[in-house]
């Protein structure tokens, strides 16, 4: 005899297919189809293959009928052409069909989303996006980073306003991979986002004063600036959506910037460093170091 758990399960998968089956009938009756019906009735019949009813939806909308509801108000808000798929969808994948439709019409949502009823209920609480700004963990944690953005980071001035004491562990990084004559080029103090702006757009470092904006979080777009340190969540209103929907093309483009001259700096990092340099001092720095290949070497290993 069946305990309750297991004819729970066969009546889910009953549901399953039921809802396979109208699909590929729905599929393989397409208006482009040779051999589609086009009489009303078939098409109604089409619309009603049935079986049994899902009784983990029924339970869901019994326990939490207001979330469901309003979940599927947003599907119908953002993607009316997808109500009815996601709506007879098994009850686990409706946030993953919505995120993947929303994502293609108007900007990518969170991917690291579960799946269960608190996460259903936060989800329609607020735009489930994945922030970017950069934080002052970030700037205190700096050696996570990759190369390029050490780099980058070395020369902006910092963002939380200590002087040049946040900087110091900073420089000393440049000074053990570069060396301690490159490190002392850099100003205490560094440059400002404006600064870097000015002195490197339409250069080939163009990008760098996209990086300084993104460090002083002032790159003006919300997913770039704001970070989980700070974080305010934005309502599923249709002005956000609209206003980031704007945004993620040139979000992306900034990120694409950024990621460019850091790449080119990894290509060669203490020449295209010393370059940087070069634009940002006007001055040779050439002058100031010396070439790896005069470098005295140690004998019997002293110095």
């Amino acid at each position: 005899m069946w305990d309750l758990d297991t004819l729970r399960y066969l009546n889910e998968q009953a549901h399953l297919r039921a809802v396979a089956r109208a699909q590929e009938a729905s599929q393989s009756h397409a208006p482009d189809a040779p051999t589609a019906p086009v009489y009303p009735l078939a098409n109604l019949a089409r619309c009603l293959l049935a079986g049994p009813p899902s009784i983990a939806y029924i339970l869901q909308l019994l326990e939490n009928s207001e979330v469901v509801v309003a979940f599927m108000e947003l599907v119908s808000e953002y993607l009316p052409e997808r109500e009815n798929e996601i709506r007879t969808a098994d009850v686990d994948d409706r946030i993953r069909l919505f995120s993947h439709y929303f994502g293609q019409r108007y900007f990518p949502l969170s991917d690291s989303l579960s799946l269960d009823d608190s996460t259903l209920e936060d989800f329609i609480r607020e735009i489930p996006v994945d922030l970017m700004g950069f934080s002052y963990e970030d700037y205190h944690e700096f050696s996570d980073f990759r190369t390029g953005y050490i780099l980058l980071l070395s020369l902006i001035e910092d963002p939380y306003g200590d002087s040049e004491g946040g900087r110091v562990p900073i420089i000393a990084y440049v000074s053990d991979l570069l060396g301690g004559d490159v490190a002392g080029l850099i100003p205490a103090n560094g440059w400002t986002p404006e600064q870097l702006h000015e002195l490197t757009d339409r250069t080939k470092f163009e990008g760098v004063g996209a990086f300084a904006d993104w460090v002083h979080s002032q790159t003006d777009y919300w997913l770039l600036d704001a970070n989980y340190d700070e974080y305010v969540g934005e309502s599923w209103q249709p002005n956000s959506v609209a206003a980031l929907t704007e945004q993620w093309p040139v979000v992306r483009q900034i990120q694409d910037q950024m990621a460019r001259v850091v790449e080119f700096i990894e290509e060669n990092p203490k020449k295209s460093f010393l370059e940087l340099l070069n634009i940002l001092l006007d001055v040779n720095t050439s002058e100031f170091v010396v070439p790896d290949e005069q470098l005295p070497l140690p004998l019997f290993g002293n110095a």
